[in-house]
């Protein structure tokens, strides 16, 4: 564990699950533990693969001195039903841990986020002491798949409500759970409200720091290959490691990623078009036209403060890109900030507002690979 080269932090004792060391994060570990300390429930959300799940196993493995019990969120995909859970549970003898791992594979079909922690609680009661749940990707419960998308969310957040007021209201010993979410949803000012006042903490992980990124993508390369240059990762995808095994493959793999961005982020103009223009009669109400929502969703992803009373237009496309997956919120006091789940997408808006295209769809991955080169000079 340490330093090397321009104060990069890593923790050579620690393997991720990209089989690298533990970069970066330890002062972020830190804060997590620090709100997990304090809450009965701490919801980790931030952008795909910038390394949420990794940043919890790191602090409950390497850090806390409590007792770590992994569970996957995708219960029924999942080879091992519960991942880490023997590791977790060995201090407490093999007919302890068999019991729950039991219990766990025989609902599987059924658990949602309020079976589950209780299911854990029952099994284990006695035997808590400090100990912490962690549910990854809660939002992939069986409970919830099962349903279409919205209504899917909706079912997990009434779980999530109902665990944080039973939690909160509850007496008696009981573990401390720790979700993580990439979707949208759950960074709305809507979310945050329903559990106000339930001690529910939400903490956000954001993209590396480039000097990290960088010394990790070497250290990748290093050690398993790497067909692409560190400065096009970066372009697209920013500090978000766990693109790196998909995009070291090679310049198939990063076609591939434009092509899945561009579909996505064009879905996402139109529907959100759709819904600025139209009213509560499905009347065209405002006449917004593509250039300019293009123009304000560009905005949008670049980074600007926002109040959301000043400025409600911008607001409410920021709250359905983070719908869409397309940003994250990020809250300075009453300011939102919202910012790309991936550079990628700011590259495609500049370029077809530029070159006046009349769809995402016409660009071209070289173009945006011209324009992430051209950064880099």
């Amino acid at each position: 564990m340490g330093c090397f080269g321009m104060g990069i932090f890593v923790d050579k004792g620690y393997v991720t699950g990209l089989g690298t060391p533990f970069f970066d994060r330890r002062a972020e570990a830190q804060l997590l533990g620090k709100t997990i300390s304090e809450r009965n429930i701490t919801v980790v959300y931030g952008p795909r693969n910038v390394g949420k799940s990794e940043l919890v196993r790191y602090w409950g493995w390497r850090l806390a001195g409590a007792r770590l019990l992994v569970f996957p969120g995708d219960l029924i995909r999942t080879r091992e039903v519960v991942e880490g859970l023997g590791e977790s549970l060995a201090a407490w003898g093999e007919r302890v841990r068999d019991a729950l791992v039991t219990l766990v594979r025989e609902r599987a079909g059924e658990l949602g986020l309020l079976d589950l922690v209780y299911l854990v609680v029952d099994a284990l009661r006695g035997f808590l002491g400090e100990t912490v749940v962690f549910i990854d990707e809660f939002h992939l419960l069986p409970r919830y798949v099962g349903h279409p998308r919205g209504k899917g969310y909706g079912e997990a957040l009434a779980d999530l409500e109902a665990l944080a007021h039973r939690l909160a209201k509850g007496s008696g010993e009981h573990p401390k759970v720790v979700l993580t979410v990439s979707e949208g949803f759950i960074a709305k000012v809507e979310t945050i409200a329903r559990v106000h006042g339930y001690n529910v903490g939400f903490f956000l992980v954001e993209h590396m720091d480039e000097r990290h990124f960088r010394a990790l993508h070497e250290h990748y390369a290093a050690e398993k290959g790497c067909a692409v240059e560190y400065g096009v990762i970066y372009g697209l995808v920013g500090g978000a490691p766990g693109y790196l095994p998909e995009l070291c493959r090679g310049w198939e793999a990063v076609e591939s990623l434009i092509n899945v961005s561009k579909n996505l982020l064009e879905d996402s103009l139109v529907r959100l078009r759709e819904n600025l223009t139209l009213d509560h009669r499905g009347a065209s109400a405002t006449g917004i036209g593509r250039r300019e929502v293009m123009d304000m969703v560009l905005r949008v992803v670049s980074g600007v403060k926002l109040l959301p009373l000043e400025e409600p237009l911008l607001y409410k496309i920021g709250q359905m890109l983070t719908d869409f997956n397309i940003v994250y919120p990020k809250y300075n006091g009453d300011n939102i900030e919202y910012r790309p789940q991936l550079p990628l997408y700011r590259h495609l808006l500049e370029i077809v507002i530029g070159e006046k295209a009349s769809s995402i769809l016409e660009i071209k991955p070289s173009e945006v690979m011209k324009r992430i080169q051209r950064r880099n000079e």
